[in-house]
């Protein structure tokens, strides 16, 4: 029950604005930039490639298309178009912005921070690029890094609400719990009612026990964004904390609906079920954990153990 839910990974488009001559003034670019903001991913790849098709050289397009891939599923697809739109603008920070963040959903951190370093170093007011290698550097465990990376994003625009529940979990993660809830509170002030905020601020409030202020916070990013799965997976603890067993596997339900390769999540309804007395129905879900999650996974020990043993009835 230790264990927290980490803020979503969920990445920030970069802007599709462009100039003329890198092909942002285009008709069809322009045409591309409505379906992406519309979600219509594969009438923007439609409307880039005719982009790209008029003006080989246009560098925003390719970028575009390439955001456009990200989510479709398509990294491979969108490094290639990142690729390339880096020869063409090889000063431009937004193709390394977005090259590298691929790179890190990938895994591949390396390759990712040495993206982000060289858009820093392109456009160093560039919020996104900021934020985005602060994610990175966490992952590398540089939490000072880190940490002033998202103090720098928040600095450069006070609107970034991924940047603040960012901070605010990292100091939460480092123990700093008051500064936690102060930079939480700092992130509502600019962006009130925000899900990630409002569930960075929960995760504060569970670390120091005020089990009803975290469950209140959970809700309400909830109630912001029913599909927040992070903030499901964190009132299920509350509830299972509470021993509201029912509840937790409620919430559960939902986070793995979201999420179904959320091996925690396997393992709490599992904990969960089990707690109320569900013993054998806990049993896939211990599996299943162990089925998703990767080989260095923290708990993996931890339920194989369990499952040696007969679950009680």
């Amino acid at each position: 029950m230790k264990r927290l839910w980490p803020v979503a990974l969920v990445a920030v488009l970069a802007a599709c604005s462009g100039s003329e001559k890198d092909g942002g003034g285009s008709e069809a670019k322009q045409r591309g930039d409505v379906c992406l903001q519309n979600d219509d991913l594969e009438g923007a790849v439609k409307a880039y490639t005719e982009a790209i098709e008029e003006d080989p050289g246009a560098m925003a397009p390719r970028n575009n298309r390439g955001n456009a891939y990200v989510r479709l599923g398509l990294a491979d697809k969108a490094l290639a178009d990142y690729d390339k739109a880096v020869e063409l603008a090889p000063d431009d920070a937004r193709p390394r912005t977005n090259r590298g963040w691929t790179w890190r959903q990938k895994g591949d951190l390396t390759k990712a921070r040495a993206d982000l370093d060289e858009a820093v170093k392109l456009d160093p007011k560039s919020q996104l690029a900021v934020y985005r290698r602060g994610m990175v550097r966490w992952a590398q465990k540089d939490y000072e890094g880190a940490e002033g990376d998202f103090k720098a994003a928040t600095g450069l625009n006070a609107q970034s609400a991924h940047a603040w529940a960012a901070l605010a979990e990292l100091r939460v993660r480092k123990n700093a719990i008051d500064s936690a809830l102060e930079t939480a509170n700092e992130g509502l002030k600019a962006n009130p009612g925000h899900a990630g905020v409002l569930n960075a601020r929960g995760l504060a409030w569970y670390a120091k026990k005020d089990f009803t202020k975290a469950n209140d916070d959970f809700s309400a990013a909830l109630a912001a964004d029913p599909d927040h799965r992070n903030a499901r997976f964190n009132r299920a603890l509350i509830s299972c904390e509470l021993k509201k067993y029912k509840e937790a596997i409620a919430d559960l339900d939902e986070a793995l609906r979201l999420s179904p390769k959320n091996a925690d999540a396997w393992k709490l309804r599992g904990y969960a079920k089990y707690a109320a007395g569900m013993g054998d129905d806990a049993v896939p879900d211990y599996k299943k954990a162990l089925e998703v999650a990767p080989k260095d996974w923290a708990d993996r020990k931890e339920v194989e153990e369990w499952l040696l043993k007969e679950p009680k009835k």
